[in-house]
């Protein structure tokens, strides 16, 4: 499953309200003498010691800790006593953040009417970054003490101060639920939802005739139920502003027609929206491809003939888009002799656009197949030239620099490449089977950052999302060391991510990245689990880093669960050979490694090779079986895995097997294995 990359803040909102304890882990090596070490060490034990035994004489900042060592054990009685006690010894700067714990403190142990009366009274300064967190506290215990009218206006407020899409969902949900929502809340919910029948309802309910942008909402959602007419009915209701909305407008009322039966009308209408010059680049691409969809039956000629007038004379982007198109239409119909000639044209007259490339790919891979690697080496070359994305790239770099190998070629700079710009790709381990892991001598000094002053008085969360909002590689690594702390282990790894995405590449790693990138948490049940089923370690990190990024509540639109992403099939059916109860909680980390990490056990033993374990872990093992039957004898597996026919699993095996390469040669380089 992938995870969607909103934002580096998404889900902060529930994590920061309903976090429970963190667990404690003792750490090796000297026990710590201050209350800050022992804070960060997550030594509560010895905290409760020191504070039984000197707690009368610590300081504001110790009592402030220990106060928080408290909470995150979930003891939040006596944390709120503490945090009541120093409320007039904090300095100014941590006084707004110790007073929405005791907020939240008060809530936590039922006393409501209080906690209210202290959040409207810290929710007066609205520009802060706590000022949504404040409102929705407003909201939640307005709404629970039966203060409704103050409740909607707090989730209001929320939902305005809100920069982060969760928490305005959050806020706007709640306005709905109170039945409080006005127009421009159904329209900030339908940014974010477009399809939410309860903002669409409200929307339909103040019209007609309606103003531009609600009948785009009212018809998008029209055409994605497939109701062309009611589409229609929305857009004719409407007085368009000249160029407000039109080519949406245009793409609607096409599509609602063309399900109308209207397919020439419509593909009359998209060809104009295609030749205009004003016509924005993606609402091009969009008319394209619906005019690609009409070819299917009905008034289908007549599209493909607007079609191949585009092509021959339309603008630059619309010829390659359409040539492109008929290219597939042709394949898909079987006739290969008109495919290969649009996609001739397409390499002749738009030889430098990206949508040469998988043309290039798949004659290269012809004739890679063929044997003459001398002919596919050229026309991968072109590819290469023709901007290709990051993973056709190393793809290319790949496969060229093996086309190089065999007719003698240099292949340094292809090498050189590859490995600075793809340092922890599939391809670039497969090519340098024995290569070391890509790490810097020394740590970034981009990555250094100084604790957060909110840090050495307990509050990290908060601390967190300070880090979160300057945003810099430094600021960002320490919000992620915060995460790791706060058990948030998917948390930290987005944040690596967006680290990743922020520093300069030269080909190499600093190391405090990589643990962030390739974490390997859950250690003890792995190692359970590992040990149990003979599958490494290294395969069953490689699998949840791929299929959850470590989210333990992770659930894709199929249904599969946690971690391990399993099928709710394949759980039981794994549960009841374990003897475990077939109703089990499957989102349970060590449940959930343990059923999936047998059921990838099993796939070893029946395929012997990974790589047909890992297709089956995503395909089914009846799949990968077939795939290897029509293999033959001698197998390069590295060919094997690009004749794979679905994209997704091939794209699941490229990425488990990196996973598996460089979660190998830590676990080794660990185990002093070296490689």
């Amino acid at each position: 499953m992938r995870i969607p990359m909103r934002s580096v803040l998404t889900g902060m909102l529930l994590f920061f309200i309903f976090s429970g304890p963190v667990r404690a882990e003792q750490a090796p090596g000297e026990i710590p003498e201050n209350m800050q070490k022992l804070f960060s060490a997550r030594q509560w034990d010895m905290m409760d010691a020191a504070f039984k035994k000197n707690g009368s004489s610590f300081s504001p900042k110790d009592r402030m800790l220990y106060g928080n060592a408290l909470w995150f054990r979930g003891d939040y009685q006596n944390a709120l006593k503490l945090f009541r006690e120093e409320r007039n010894a904090v300095p100014p700067e941590i006084l707004p953040y110790l007073r929405m714990r005791i907020i939240l403190g008060l809530e936590r142990t039922g006393q409501a009417e209080e906690a209210l009366r202290e959040a409207l009274a810290l929710g007066e300064d609205r520009e802060w970054i706590l000022a949504p967190y404040v409102q929705y506290a407003i909201g939640r215990l307005a709404r629970s003490t039966g203060k409704t009218e103050l409740a909607v206006k707090a989730f209001r407020s929320m939902a305005q101060l809100s920069r982060d899409m969760g928490q305005r969902l959050t806020a706007l949900e709640a306005l709905f639920d109170l039945s409080a929502a006005r127009i421009e809340d159904a329209r900030m919910l339908l940014e974010i939802e477009p399809h939410n029948a309860k903002a669409l309802s409200l929307l339909e309910d103040a019209g007609p005739p309606y103003s531009t942008e609600d009948a785009l909402f009212l018809a998008e959602a029209a055409v994605a139920q497939k109701q062309p007419r009611k589409a229609l009915e929305y857009v004719e209701n409407t007085s368009f502003q000249e160029n407000e909305g039109r080519d949406r407008a245009t793409l609607l009322v096409a599509r609602a027609r063309a399900a109308l039966g209207k397919k020439r009308e419509a593909a009359d209408m998209l060809y104009r929206l295609a030749v205009m010059e004003d016509t924005e680049p993606a609402d091009v691409a969009r008319a394209i491809s619906i005019m690609k969809e009409m070819v299917n039956g009905g008034e289908g000629e007549y599209a493909k003939g607007l079609l191949a007038a585009l092509a021959e004379s339309g603008p630059s982007r619309a010829s390659a888009l359409s040539m492109d198109a008929l290219a597939g239409i042709n394949g898909r119909s079987g006739d290969a002799q008109r495919k290969v000639y649009w996609e001739d044209m397409l390499l002749e007259t738009w030889p430098d656009s990206p949508l040469t490339v998988p043309i290039r790919w798949k004659r290269g891979w012809k004739t890679w197949k063929e044997e003459n690697p001398d002919k596919a080496a050229r026309i991968w070359e072109a590819a290469l030239q023709a901007g290709p994305g990051r993973r056709d790239e190393a793809k290319l770099l790949f496969w060229l620099r093996r086309a190089f190998e065999k007719t003698g070629q240099n292949t340094d700079a292809l090498s050189k490449r590859l490995e600075e710009n793809h340092p922890l790709d599939f391809y670039t381990f497969a090519a340098f089977e024995d290569r070391s892991l890509p790490i810097s001598e020394e740590k970034s000094s981009l990555l250094e950052h100084a604790e957060h002053e909110l840090e050495s008085w307990g509050f990290m969360v908060y601390a967190r999302m300070h880090l979160l909002e300057e945003g810099t590689p430094g600021a960002l690594y320490r919000a992620a060391l915060i995460a790791k702390w706060l058990g948030d282990l998917h948390g930290s790894y987005l944040y690596g991510h967006a680290i990743l995405r922020a520093i300069p590449r030269d080909g190499t790693l600093p190391p405090e990245l990589l643990d962030l990138l390739f974490p390997r948490p859950y250690g003890e049940i792995v190692r359970k689990a590992s040990e149990s089923f003979g599958v490494p370690v290294y395969e069953i990190w490689a699998i949840m880093r791929r299929e959850s990024a470590f989210n333990p509540l992770a659930t894709s639109n199929a249904g599969a669960m946690g971690l391990m992403q399993l099928m709710p099939p394949t759980a039981r059916e794994n549960a009841r050979l374990l003897g475990l109860n077939e109703e089990a909680d499957f989102f349970e980390p060590e449940v959930n490694i343990l059923v999936g990490t047998h059921h990838f056990g099993r796939l070893r033993k029946m395929f012997e090779r990974v790589e047909p374990a890992v297709a089956a872990y995503n395909a089914g093992q009846g799949r990968a079986r077939s795939w290897l039957e029509n293999s033959g004898e001698e197998i390069d597996w590295m060919e094997w895995i690009e004749e794979i026919p679905f994209l997704e699993t091939r794209e699941f095996v490229r990425q488990v097997m990196a996973n598996r390469n460089v979660y190998m040669r830590m676990v080794n380089d660990e185990n002093g294995a070296g490689r």
